[in-house]
């Protein structure tokens, strides 16, 4: 017997995935979750009379600590179905605090939540279990799971802590150069991001969590972000290639109202966005294909080159060459979207 895992939508399986994979982050003295193995054969139902009776007793929940039941082939595999059980347990609870997280801090519509919880909640770190029982019926493997409560909160209210005087100090430091003022910021937006996870978390697990402070202290820091932000100056440099994905990234960073320049790049006091592109279209078995490699640099004045991306674009279209062209685009805009050049500079 498996957990219980009815059929649910891609965002549930994303939160499922992130509170697995935090089982890794695992305490001193504990087995590795890297030996339970990751080869998992297909294990018949068992009998209802094979299962152990504290399977079908435990409440799986109780004040001090999660608890998660699983079978399989063997005990490793048992184990793992149970800490996914267990974490999908969890899982269920911060969801709720996750989309209230994100929903406040980011403005993140429906739509793109998704994507969110995917790329960001895997920060969150699950500390502290132990295989409290096991058995063996029928050639089939139990096992049950516990998690920590306190011990899990206190880990994570520690990672929380450190975290958020870490956001505290690049914050401060978010002066100099506009580039590296540009630098400071993304590097503080992938830690609050991290910050609001923990943040979910906890206040999921722990009903002494005091959410409305650090509510205001994130607050706080949206606030000297967005002031380090106003003095911003874009310059965004292409060549005729890349004519097309320049007016929509000028577009894009003039939505979040930063000031653009065009043209030649070395003004003081301004991010240099260079791009180059290479476009490839090729007919192939009567559809019309295109790529669309490009280059993107942040440019010193000087000259010097901080930063490189390289990303593609592609998109196909039985109709003409202009719809692949406009297809590459939109998937190479895509890519950008999500890419660390624009962290925190651009929405989903």
């Amino acid at each position: 017997m498996r957990p219980p895992s009815p059929a649910s939508p891609p965002l549930r399986r994303a939160l499922v995935a992130a509170a697995t994979l935090g089982l890794l982050w695992l305490v001193p003295g504990c087995a590795s979750f890297g030996s339970l193995g990751t080869s998992e054969p297909p294990t018949a139902a068992p009998r209802l009379s094979s299962v152990p009776e504290w399977a079908l007793a435990s409440t799986r929940r109780d004040d001090e600590s999660a608890i998660g039941i699983g079978s399989g082939a063997t005990l490793g595999q048992a184990t793992r179905y149970a800490l996914r059980d267990v974490a999908a347990r969890l899982s269920v609870s911060v969801e709720s605090r996750l989309r209230d997280v994100y929903r406040e801090v980011e403005g993140t519509s429906v739509e793109s939540l998704e994507h969110v919880l995917e790329t960001r909640v895997l920060g969150a770190r699950f500390h502290g279990w132990e295989r409290t029982r096991s058995a063996e019926r029928d050639g089939v493997f139990w096992a049950e799971v516990r998690i920590d409560r306190r011990r899990l909160i206190d880990a994570s209210l520690v990672e929380l802590n450190e975290l958020a005087d870490q956001v505290d100090a690049r914050l401060a430091g978010a002066r100099g150069s506009a580039i590296s003022t540009l630098l400071t910021l993304q590097a503080t937006a992938t830690d609050r991001d991290r910050v609001s996870n923990l943040v979910a978390v906890v206040d999921a697990l722990d009903p002494d969590f005091d959410r409305a402070r650090w509510d205001r202290r994130r607050a706080g820091w949206r606030a000297t972000d967005a002031s380090a932000r106003r003095g911003l100056v874009f310059e965004v440099r292409s060549d005729p290639a890349s004519a097309e994905i320049a007016r929509w990234l000028e577009s894009a960073l003039a939505s979040e109202s930063y000031a653009i320049r065009r043209g030649e790049c070395g003004s003081e006091g301004a991010v240099c966005i260079d791009i180059r592109s290479e476009i490839e279209e090729a007919d192939v078995a009567n559809r019309h294909v295109a790529r669309i490699r490009s280059f993107f640099s942040l440019v010193e004045p000087g000259g010097s080159v901080l930063r490189e991306l390289d990303l593609t674009g592609r998109g196909n279209s039985q109709a003409d060459r202009d719809r692949a062209r406009r297809a590459a685009l939109d998937d190479l805009r895509r890519n950008l979207r999500r890419s660390d050049m624009l962290t925190g500079l651009v929405g989903p």
